[in-house]
């Protein structure tokens, strides 16, 4: 229908033309926002709902007598959460991971491999660091979306190279061990989380570098 329009007015000269290109432009723009902010149903009468992309990561520190997990205030929800936020367009999830880790806690961190298959010797492309886990969740209106949608988070596991900051972190941040848990303000599937991996953290780390070892790590816990 527009590309006939547009070759009516092409005919009726420059006046028109200008004119049915911003009508255009403008017709793209409305579809564009309602695909963005949709809320029809799908064939199985579900609400469709706008996706976000996020990273967060569970940042460690070993010690001298434990290992210990760093966990942020977050000022708007008040309570304790790791590190983590949005995906930014010019990088990957794992970038936006270390990203955000930096600027909400100040440490530098490295990100713990999880078990993934080998890519074939010779293989061209860059490959990206695979998340511990992918979840979705439900979230309420935030700076990012005035209205509820949904975070699809990519969860890692990283040590933290040293326990003291080297940038000013962005909100209040500590480190816990795994008995303070129970007191923080926490959401409960974070708590979940962190509460499997602390009696293995230390063989995880252990096992950088070797995929078969990991996997035992985990089989022997009970995530594998």
């Amino acid at each position: 229908m527009i590309r006939f329009i547009c070759s009516s007015a092409i005919r009726m000269g420059d006046e028109a033309v200008v004119s049915v290109v911003a009508c255009r432009r403008a017709f793209v723009g409305m579809v564009w926002h309602a695909c963005q902010r949709a809320t029809a149903s799908s064939d199985h009468g579900a609400t469709l709902m706008i996706k976000h992309a996020t990273s967060s990561t569970f940042v460690f520190h070993r010690f001298v007598s434990e290992w210990r997990l760093g966990l942020v205030v977050q000022p708007r929800l008040g309570r304790h959460m790791i590190v983590g936020g949005h995906v930014e367009k010019d990088e990957t999830q794992a970038e936006a991971a270390v990203r955000e880790a930096l600027e909400e806690s100040g440490r530098e961190v490295r990100l713990l491999a999880c078990p993934t298959p080998a890519l074939p010797v010779g293989y061209p492309h860059t490959r990206v660091p695979a998340p511990w886990w992918i979840n979705e969740i439900m979230v309420p209106a935030d700076n990012h979306l005035d209205e509820p949608h949904v975070h699809v988070d990519h969860q890692y596991v990283a040590m933290a190279h040293s326990p003291e900051p080297v940038s000013e972190p962005v909100h209040p941040f500590d480190w816990y061990g795994l008995d303070e848990l129970a007191g923080l303000d926490m959401f409960e599937d974070t708590r979940m989380l962190a509460r499997a991996l602390f009696p293995i953290i230390g063989s995880i780390a252990e096992a950088e570098g070797d995929a078969a070892l990991l996997l035992r790590v985990l089989a022997s816990s009970g995530m594998g």
